[in-house]
């Protein structure tokens, strides 16, 4: 029996119907662990004692056993989760995003990141860490936006899901509002660019391409005297593209 009353071995004569704390007591692998049902309740969320053996069977009993089995050890109280070093609102989960990733890591476009944390930080930084696990302040965030370019709000909120996965794997936030069921970066509105390379660097192309229907340096006919007469003038000074005409070399 996981739930008891030790008073009887005490000389309790109306145990168990006297007014003494129910006990939980269990065997796990040889060995055995037992301690009063209110002492383990309590720190898990019991505002009252508890005084009727079916609670203490039905709500606490198998949270008991269910610690046991997971190898913690159900006599010492549970710790709360510190939130010391947290950020506790959206302007410091920045801020701390800016520090730890920004900044760090080898970025291409470190100043558009830094650009877009600054809009982020000005439109959602009052509120707290909690609201980007949810798509209500995102999706207030997207409607004032509406004004901008489709490809620029869809790059904000690229930047809002990167930050919520980065923080998730920090154990910062708990859940991300970017899902095929919640929010969604739909980009085929987006204005497409129409890029060109300009004349300058198309003239370079079509310079690299007559090169190589030139021939090859290894066709050149050098032979030793030739090669050695060619790193004697080398030596003197002569430019290497004077020696290509006066040798003939492509």
């Amino acid at each position: 029996m996981a739930v008891r009353k030790r008073c009887r071995s005490s000389g309790c004569k109306t145990s168990p119907r006297c007014e003494h704390a129910w006990w939980l007591d269990v065997m796990h692998h040889g060995k055995r662990y037992r301690m009063p049902v209110d002492d383990f309740a309590f720190p898990r969320g019991a505002t009252a004692p508890i005084t009727s053996k079916q609670e203490a069977e039905k709500v606490w009993e198998p949270k008991f056993i269910a610690e046991i089995a997971s190898s913690k050890d159900p006599r010492k109280a549970p710790q709360r989760e510190s939130t010391a070093g947290k950020p506790t609102t959206v302007a410091d989960l920045l801020a701390m995003y800016r520090q730890r990733y920004v900044d760090v890591e080898r970025l291409k476009s470190r100043h558009t990141a830094l650009s877009q944390l600054r809009i982020l930080t000005a439109e959602l930084g009052q509120l707290p860490t909690a609201a980007l696990e949810r798509p209500e302040a995102i999706e207030d965030f997207k409607a004032r936006c509406s004004g901008r370019a489709i490809a620029t709000t869809n790059r904000y909120l690229a930047r809002l899901r990167h930050i919520c996965n980065w923080s998730i794997g920090r154990e910062l936030l708990t859940a991300t509002p970017f899902h095929r069921r919640g929010l969604r970066i739909v980009t085929k509105n987006e204005r497409r660019r129409d890029r060109r390379i300009s004349e300058a660097e198309e003239q370079q192309l079509l310079d690299a391409c007559k090169q190589l229907n030139e021939l090859s340096r290894a066709n050149a006919k050098l032979t030793w005297e030739v090669v050695d007469n060619i790193r004697a003038r080398a030596r003197a000074g002569v430019p290497q593209r004077e020696l290509a005409v006066m040798f003939n070399i492509p």
